[in-house]
């Protein structure tokens, strides 16, 4: 029996420094040597989930098929048994978490590594038979424990689903705008709040921002499922993002794209992704806004140059609400900047938090909206794609 363990406990070991290999790999690739101080970090934190569940797994896996004669059937049932019941925990996590596909991808390679790590030893020198049940039997309540428990989370977190119903002729952006105190409660249907999408993609509700899954469905005007449109939509990344300024949080905005194959590829191209601008407490930029301006204010972000360490940098937003930065980046934490009215004589006031609205970081671009909490949701959202083609067009 020790000698069983001792190979168990030695395969699982190298299986993590396999993994903490295979994971800084990429990165010493693009960015040097200094990638390598990630390889022990993640062979430390992969060595807890390897030992206490990957290993209870491959003892189950020998002893059912330490009777099998044929070795062609031996490694089928282990690798069903080692990648099987190795991901289905975090399969059953991905049910409500979003962002799950490369811990997924890497706990299955870890699974895989491990069968190909166990089958090597073994052919080298079969010992699965010393595997017995006093073994056998505490690795399969490990196993079923583990999964058991991930299928509870799964159940009770899968609480609160929504349905966004989307009109069915609408195409780009769709933001609903939750724990906005002015707007109305979802309504529930059964289980499900039901989220209906206006005309223009947006949806603005008291509610705060459901943690179950979601669904999605097309429907008319007269508010019925028109189901002949789920095969010629794509509808992908969910983004869920919350402004906090001045220590005050906005309404948290869920947002996603509906349209073909095409035009999402086109909106989530490598150089338009969008993200929420977080800011940070300790003023690093100051942004300035003549006083009578009111709408998007964007921010052009420019060439990589050398410019004064000392902060707060200062950007100026002129009478169109367009500014430029000479940098590639703004870089942004949790919190707030500091955004000043400007006037006509020169005389500066700072804005407070009930006139800055959805501040949004795009590779090239900062938007955000500067005015009343009327105003703001009477705009239409703003649009990166229609942005650039404007800026494209009137350049030419």
């Amino acid at each position: 029996m020790g000698r069983y363990l001792v190979r168990k406990v030695w395969i699982s070991l190298i299986v993590a420094l396999l993994i903490g290999v295979l994971f800084v790999s990429p990165g010493v690739i693009d960015s040097g040597v200094e990638a390598l101080v990630y390889g022990p970090i993640v062979f430390i934190y992969a060595i807890p989930f390897i030992v206490l569940y990957g290993m209870p797994v491959s003892i189950l896996s020998d002893f059912f098929v330490k009777k099998i004669a044929a070795m062609w059937l031996k490694v089928i049932i282990s690798f069903l048994i080692h990648v099987g019941f190795g991901t289905i925990p975090f399969l059953l996590a991905s049910l409500y978490f979003d962002g799950l596909r490369e811990g997924i991808g890497l706990v299955g390679l870890g699974a895989l590594l491990y069968w190909i790590v166990y089958l090597i030893f073994e052919v080298k020198s079969p010992i699965t038979y010393l595997v017995t049940w006093p073994i056998a039997t505490p690795a399969a309540f490990v196993t079923a424990a583990v999964i058991i428990v991930y299928f509870v989370q799964a159940i009770d977190n899968i609480g609160e689903p929504v349905i966004y119903k989307i009109p069915e002729d609408y195409r780009g952006v769709v933001k609903i705008y939750y724990n906005d105190e002015d707007a109305k409660p979802l309504k529930q249907q059964d289980k499900y709040f039901i989220a209906p999408i206006n005309e223009n993609g947006i949806l603005r509700t008291s509610t705060p921002t459901p943690s179950g899954v979601y669904t999605y469905t097309f429907v008319n005007e007269e508010g019925e499922e028109v189901e002949n449109h789920h095969n010629l939509l794509h509808f992908d990344n969910v983004l869920t993002s919350e402004f906090e300024y001045e220590q005050e949080s906005e309404s948290e905005i869920t947002s996603f794209f509906v349209g073909t194959k095409a035009e999402a590829k086109k909106y989530y191209g490598e150089n338009e992704q969008v993200y929420t601008a977080d800011f940070r407490s300790e003023a690093t930029y100051q942004f300035y806004v003549p006083q009578s301006f009111r709408g998007w204010a964007v921010v052009e972000l420019g060439e990589e140059l050398k410019i004064t360490e000392q902060t707060p940098y200062s950007i100026y937003i002129n009478n169109q609400g367009i500014g430029k930065f000479p940098l590639t980046w703004i870089d942004y934490q949790q919190q707030a900047d500091k955004f000043f009215f400007v006037s006509s004589t020169g005389e500066q006031h700072q804005i407070m938090k009930d006139m800055i609205h959805e501040p949004m970081l795009y590779p090239d671009l900062f938007a955000v909206f500067v005015g009343t909490k009327e105003e703001y949701k009477k705009s239409k959202p703003f649009h990166y794609i229609t942005y650039k083609e404007k800026l494209s067009q009137y350049k030419q």
